[in-house]
């Protein structure tokens, strides 16, 4: 049985090119337009292996919220969580990966845009 990879974003296009890539490697994928949509298809569907979510979705730290509410509940606090964002550029700073990784609750921090092949490589080394 394929794994199960909840896909969280906004921008159509994104979700598109990436599940593409990831059911081309052999993964399950649900996608979600919004947290409150995420949350609903997870309801609906049951658990998933990995989640992808996107850091700005209704508001600037969405994605982060979400990955709060999901560490909160029961059955998907020890589900791995990956993030995109693409914050930094469109605001100045910069993310120091490991400690705002363990600050965010996250388990992988990446920037957008992501080459498929790297975030493929990140996908596996959490769940293979």
């Amino acid at each position: 049985m394929p794994k199960r990879i909840l896909v969280v974003d906004d921008d159509p296009d994104f979700v598109l090119t990436t599940g593409h890539a990831l059911r081309s490697a052999g993964y399950e994928v649900i996608t979600a337009e919004s947290t409150v949509d995420a949350l609903s298809k997870l309801d609906e569907q049951g658990p998933v292996d990995l989640f992808i979510l996107d850091a700005m979705m209704e508001t600037y730290t969405a994605g982060f919220e979400l990955a709060h509410e999901l560490r909160r509940r029961e059955q998907t606090r020890q589900t791995p969580i990956l993030v995109l964002t693409a914050i930094e550029q469109q605001f100045g700073g910069q993310f120091d990966t490991e400690q705002d990784v363990q600050a965010l609750g996250v388990n992988v921090l990446l920037r957008k845009p992501v080459r498929p092949d790297d975030l493929l490589k990140n996908v596996r080394e959490m769940i293979d």
